[in-house]
């Protein structure tokens, strides 16, 4: 069973709620902390709480704390307490997380400083799994603030204090091995279910796959495939045949053009030659020409040099066109048609004669240049027509050749794509073989498997079966204390069992304790008033504290932190709640009430179990700690003559 510490001394320092440190010591029986609303009461036990286990939430609220004061200091927690014949002292800080335990143990001291081996060292001393069931049972059932949960109707925190409370080490250990085995037998079993569907799936994929080659290779082997290729390739070197003939004669045609067009620029080039000839006998004849008539009178020189370069007579100043110019120059008679006037005779008629053939022979020449010209501008046309059309054929010259090499590569390589398929097919067939037997072999396993998590299973419920009975036992014990109780506390109650499916493994029931009221089951607090259902719970703690101490009769060390405030029960119970508190706290157990000052006669009630001398070192009064607000100081004289009636001295604050 578990070994529950018992508070000696509880050490805080530089905490913002407090404006002094705190440094107290704890007695056995009755302590109190006394105070007011808002000056830290529940601080403290928050303080405790993470000082035993470091509980993550109240050290993130600490933390956020000292960020939004923007305080430097760290936050030092030291808590002593006895575990059995060992003394342990925890240092906690704040917010640099680190530990510092010391274990004073056979007059020796043991001390760890990594918070790990902190953890393992103190479950080992308390004998449980972990640093978390100590948490869990401080934060729900050590420690009972003001807001808790009602452990007495939590089906899932009472099944885990049960279990942490009462269940041996051994049990646990077997139980968690079981669980381990149960769960990853479970595990495994479903990975290999996973595996064998996985594999089956693969096996009629390769099925599918096998069946898609055989028919390709059906499809393949017949030979209408092999004779559409034959087909198209003869069509294909058809066409190729025609485009090369069509190509050939472009050539052909393109190469007589060219001979054409030498012969044409041969042609051009004599009559050229035989063009610039005539130029320069026409040029040499007109020189003569005007160097004999510019030898005449300047009159008649200038007038025939207006008649035939100007067609203008400057005798009747008329314009002359020039056929008109042509027949003045042939007549015998040299005057002018319009006005009679004599033009100059002196010219010689032989000259004139030369220089007309000659004219006559260039016209003849330059109309057969032209006419040259002409046929090389056709013939460079037609060139150009089949050369562009030469070039289309070779386009689709170029997609023949292509079209046949693919049809000659799709003709070689068809058997040797038959083999393929047929090597594809085979190595399908082989992988289905090997997966048919993985997939043999894992349902094999996952029956193994399957029987293994089935004997676990039934080794849990036969334990399951094991801890109902010790249940059942402790049910009737449990019972006749909560019934001694609540006797104290006016209520008539005893206990009963319950199944409820377990939160994680619906498959296990666990029975947890529902109180009867007045042989009235009562299944839920609603079933009772406010006062009655926080009195109950109560009780169930007490009850359960008690019931444990039963098999520690050597050394029977516990902590009960009660914080109760005013108006959390009825004024009538206040009186049977202080006798049964004050009959717990008999007990060999650090029990600390947190109440408001305020709660006079309830306080009044406590106090009649401890002796005046005893009052003051078994109380920490929160107000010479806590920082004080206005309303705290409007109400002194009222704290004041509560404080003097309780401990005999005005000195509250």
């Amino acid at each position: 069973m578990i070994k529950l510490p018992k508070l000696t001394r509880v050490q805080i320092f530089s905490h913002p709620i407090y404006q002094t440190n705190i440094d107290w010591s704890i007695n056995t029986g009755f302590n109190f902390v006394i105070g007011a609303n808002g000056l830290g009461k529940t601080t403290f036990l928050n303080c405790i709480h993470y000082g035993i286990s470091g509980n993550s939430g109240i050290y993130e609220q600490f933390k956020k704390l000292l960020r939004q004061r923007n305080i430097k200091n760290e936050i030092r927690i030291v808590v002593t307490f006895l575990v059995e014949d060992a003394e342990i002292q925890i240092e906690r800080k704040i917010p640099d997380s680190s530990t510092n335990l010391l274990i004073t143990q056979n007059n020796s001291i043991i001390q760890y400083s990594d918070p790990i081996i902190v953890d393992e060292q103190i479950s080992q001393l308390v004998g449980i799994d972990n640093i978390s069931d100590l948490d869990f049972l401080l934060g729900n059932f050590l420690i009972r603030q003001e807001e808790a949960k009602n452990v007495l109707w939590s089906s899932s925190v009472q099944s885990r204090v049960l279990r942490i409370l009462f269940q041996s080490s051994e049990f646990r250990k077997e139980y968690n091995s079981l669980r381990d085995i149960y769960g990853q037998c479970h595990t495994d079993h479903n990975q290999k279910r996973y595996h064998a569907s996985k594999l089956k799936n693969d096996i009629d994929n390769i099925t599918k796959e096998a069946e898609q080659l055989q028919k390709l290779l059906e499809e393949k082997g017949v030979s209408s495939e092999e004779h559409t290729l034959i087909d198209d390739l003869n069509k294909e070197q058809a066409r190729y045949d025609k485009i090369t003939g069509f190509i050939e004669e472009i050539q052909d045609e393109v190469l007589h053009l060219n001979d054409q067009y030498e012969i044409i620029l041969n042609e051009m080039e004599e009559v050229e030659k035989h063009r610039l000839e005539l130029e320069n006998k026409i040029g040499n004849s007109e020189n003569k020409i005007y160097s004999e008539v510019y030898q005449l009178s300047p009159v008649n020189t200038m007038a025939y040099d207006e008649l035939t370069r100007l067609g203008h007579c400057v005798y009747c100043d008329t314009t002359v066109d020039q056929k008109t110019i042509e027949a003045i120059l042939k007549k015998s008679q040299h005057n002018c048609f319009f006005c009679g006037s004599d033009l100059p005779d002196q010219v010689i008629e032989s000259e004139l004669s030369l220089h007309e053939e000659e004219l006559d022979k260039y016209k003849i020449i330059e109309s057969k240049r032209r006419h040259l010209e002409l046929q090389d501008k056709r013939i460079r046309d037609e060139k150009n027509k089949l050369i562009e059309e030469l070039r289309g054929f070779k386009r689709e010259l170029s997609d023949s050749e292509n079209k046949l090499e693919k049809y000659k590569f799709q003709l070689e390589f068809l058997p040797q794509e038959l083999k393929e398929i047929n090597r594809n097919l085979a190595a399908a067939e082989l992988r289905k073989e090997v997966l048919e037997k993985q997939w043999h072999l894992a349902k094999d396993e996952q029956l193994e498997l399957e029987r293994k998590r089935d004997e676990a299973e039934q080794e849990l419920i036969k334990l399951e079966e094991e801890n109902k009975l010790a249940l059942e036992k402790i049910v009737d014990d449990l019972g006749s204390e909560i019934q001694k109780i609540s006797k104290f506390m006016g209520l008539n109650v005893s206990l009963t069992t319950e199944k409820v499916p377990h939160e994680t493994e619906k498959r296990i029931d666990v029975h947890i304790f529902v109180p009867m009221v007045h042989d009235i089951l009562r299944n839920s607090p609603e079933q009772l008033s406010k006062s009655q259902s926080i009195l109950l719970d109560y009780a169930f703690r007490m009850a359960l504290i008690n019931y444990y101490l039963k098999d520690k009769p050597e050394i029977n060390n516990a902590m009960f932190l009660l914080e109760t405030s005013e108006g959390s029960f009825d004024a009538a119970y206040v009186k049977w709640l202080a006798e049964a508190l004050k009959e717990f706290s008999t007990n060999n157990v650090s029990f600390i009430v947190v109440v408001n000052l305020s709660n006079k006669e309830f306080l009044k009630s406590l106090f009649k179990k401890v002796e005046h001398f005893e009052r003051s070192s078994r109380t920490l009064n929160v107000f010479m700690h806590g920082i004080l607000q206005e309303a705290h100081i409007k109400g002194r004289a009222d704290y004041a003559e509560i404080w003097k009636e309780l401990f005999g001295t005005e000195s509250v604050f």
